[in-house]
C-alpha cells in the first residue's frame, strides 16, 4: 500500500501554548522530561479516561468498547494522518517496550546475521537480542562509544556490512524519578 502524503502542520491546527499549559495541571509545579515513558496528561484526556472508566463500571468493559467502537477505531486514521501512512500500517500497544518487542519478534534472523546496538541499549531490548542469539545464532555486536561516551558514528559506519540485519539505537531512555 502506498503511503499518503504527510499532512501540513496547519492541518492539525496551531497549538496555543498557554492553553496547552493551562490544560496540563502538572506543568505548573514541575519540569517533566519523562514524555517517552509517561507524559503528563492534559485535563481533557484525564476527563475522557475517567468518563470511559465510569461507563465501563455502569455497563461493562466489552459493552463500553462496543459503544465507543467508532471513536476507538478512528484513532488509527488519526495517527496514520499524523505520520503520513495508511491505517493498515499502524499498530498500537499499551507500552513502548511491548510495541518494540512485537516488531522485533516479527523479524527473521539466521546464523551469520548481525544486530548492531549500543552500550546504552535499553535492557529489555538487549535481553531480546540475547534470546534471539540463542535461538538463531544471530551475532550481537556493540557499537563503540566515542571519547565523549556517545555513540561513535564512524565506528557504526565501519561496522555496517551485508550481514547486518538490524541497527538498534535507543535515543530516548525512560528517566525514572525526574
Amino acid at each position: 500500500m502506498q503511503a499518503q502524503s504527510r499532512p501540513a502542520p496547519e492541518d492539525f491546527g496551531s497549538a496555543d501554548i498557554d492553553k496547552v499549559r493551562d490544560d496540563t495541571a502538572g506543568v505548573s509545579n514541575r519540569v517533566h522530561f519523562n514524555n517517552a515513558g509517561a507524559a503528563l496528561m492534559p485535563k481533557p484526556v484525564v476527563a475522557g479516561m475517567i468518563g470511559y472508566l465510569q461507563r465501563e463500571a455502569e455497563i461493562g468493559g466489552d459493552e463500553a468498547a462496543a459503544e465507543n467502537g467508532a471513536r476507538l477505531d478512528a484513532v488509527y486514521d488519526s495517527i496514520a494522518r499524523l505520520v503520513g501512512s495508511s491505517r493498515e500500517e499502524i499498530a498500537l500497544a499499551e507500552i513502548a517496550t511491548l510495541a518494540w518487542q512485537r516488531a522485533f519478534s516479527s523479524l527473521q534472523f539466521g546464523r551469520g546475521d548481525r544486530i548492531l546496538t549500543t552500550t546504552a541499549e535499553f535492557a529489555a531490548n538487549y535481553i531480546a537480542f540475547l534470546q534471539m542469539r540463542r535461538r538463531t545464532g544471530v551475532q550481537v555486536d556493540i557499537i563503540p562509544d566515542d571519547a565523549n561516551g556517545a555513540l561513535d558514528p564512524d565506528a557504526l559506519e565501519a561496522m555496517i556490512d551485508a550481514h547486518v540485519k538490524l541497527i538498534a539505537i535507543t535515543w530516548v531512555l525512560r528517566t525514572e524519578g525526574l
